[in-house]
């Protein structure tokens, strides 16, 4: 009796092992993208209640805005948004992430919230997006009384 494997055997141990191996990498691929289309999220949520918050208590007096492109939300202070303020504070999304749309009313890309009520005049949806297989999406929805959902 010849105790050993046959090279039948061999070949299937391997298909099996490449099957199991591709599976766990796709799995693996969809949590990464899902993780950072959450955080992308996350962070579009983050700054635009940072914003209506410090508007609201009326920090330094002033009002705060969200100002959004395709890969960051950036978080300003005053009325208007200027890229060179150093009070800035940037959201930078993953790489594979982009904000797909910016379905803000009249056409704008920042949320500037009113003091002492909270509401904004920017109103619309930010949607962000994970490319891949499957788009994978997460909408952001601002009201005009500045609820975010």
């Amino acid at each position: 009796m010849n105790k050993g494997f046959t090279l039948l055997e061999m070949l299937i141990v391997l298909v099996i092992t490449a099957v199991i191996c591709v599976g766990a990498i796709t799995s693996l691929g969809r949590f990464r993208a899902n993780t950072a289309l959450d955080a992308a999220h996350q962070d579009t949520l983050t700054a635009l209640h940072e914003a209506r918050e410090l508007t609201l208590s009326s920090k330094e007096a002033t009002v705060y805005g969200v100002h959004f492109q395709t890969d960051k939300a950036v978080r300003f202070t005053g009325a208007t948004y200027d890229a060179g303020a150093t009070s800035n504070v940037t959201y930078l999304f993953d790489p594979r992430v982009r904000a797909v749309s910016i379905s803000l009313s009249d056409g704008v890309s920042d949320v500037v919230f009113k003091r002492l009520t909270g509401e904004t005049n920017a109103t619309g949806t930010i949607v962000v997006a994970v490319y891949g297989k499957d788009m994978l999406r997460a909408t952001t929805t601002v009201s005009s009384s500045g609820i975010i959902q």
